[in-house]
């Protein structure tokens, strides 16, 4: 893992200050990835093959109310080009759209935050390098997983043009629905992507805290429903067979898409 120096941390935990966040504020970073940065940063190109990687800020607003109401500061992190959640809480600060945005900033954020919570984009990658632990929601392609040792993840689901529920357990044999354009998914196997819900996200997002505040344990049912899960599903994928850190509450309740 990567850290700062005395001397980074002594100006990010000024900047920290600056925002209103003490040293003693317990901080979760969020993001979503939407399709304007690349829109505005890389013009002449379509990206739109991408989209089926994006998320709503909307989504999370009941996780968010439910860590502040935990004791948590929410700190929003990610492009300056998203969109504002209308939702004001002195806990809740949208720093992607701020005065204090900066690539310093960018990366001291998620280095200083219990865990982060958002879908597999770039700041996913941070929490690998900081080791911070990392709530993946929206995930989408079946070679993609949370990969820390603290990590979970909640995936998006597949529908068809009828709008039936596509089972994953359908898929996973066959390479060639490992597939990261969004726009071929849908001319070739007819199929988008959902976003996960409100409240599937506070669901996991609730685990989530649990595991982190060490008031979270498995049943017997529930580690044996992990494991079929990886014994079932996961040793079938053609990427990599990995034990995958999928959330158990999501998992109980859409077990019929793996299993």
């Amino acid at each position: 893992t990567v850290s700062f120096t005395k001397k980074q941390k002594s100006i990010g935990n000024e900047i920290l200050l600056q925002m209103g966040i003490t040293k003693n504020d317990k901080l979760v970073s969020i993001y979503t990835r939407d399709s304007k940065l690349l829109e505005k940063k890389f013009k002449k190109r379509d990206w739109s093959y991408h989209n089926y990687r994006d998320t709503n800020i909307n989504a999370y607003l009941k996780a968010i109310k439910y860590l502040i109401q935990e004791g948590y500061t929410v700190v929003r992190i990610g492009s300056e080009y998203s969109k504002s959640l209308e939702f004001i809480n002195d806990k809740y600060i949208e720093y992607n759209l701020s005065e204090y945005k900066s690539s310093f900033m960018d990366l001291y954020l998620p280095y200083v935050s219990s865990f982060i919570i958002g879908c597999k984009s770039g700041p996913e990658g941070l929490a690998l390098l900081f080791n911070t632990p990392i709530l993946i929601t929206d995930l989408t392609a079946l070679m993609e997983i949370a990969l820390g040792k603290n990590d979970l993840f909640i995936q998006k689901k597949l529908v068809d043009l009828k709008g039936n529920i596509v089972p994953f357990k359908e898929l996973i044999s066959d390479e060639k629905y490992y597939e990261h354009d969004g726009n071929k998914m849908k001319s070739l196997y007819k199929m988008t992507y959902l976003n996960n819900t409100e409240d599937e996200i506070l669901d996991a997002t609730i685990e989530m805290h649990n595991k982190m505040t060490d008031n979270f344990s498995l049943g017997l049912t529930q580690i044996d429903l992990l494991n079929r899960y990886h014994d079932e599903f996961c040793n079938k994928n053609k990427w990599t067979s990995l034990p995958a850190p999928i959330s158990i509450s999501w998992l109980e309740k859409n077990y019929d898409l793996y299993l």
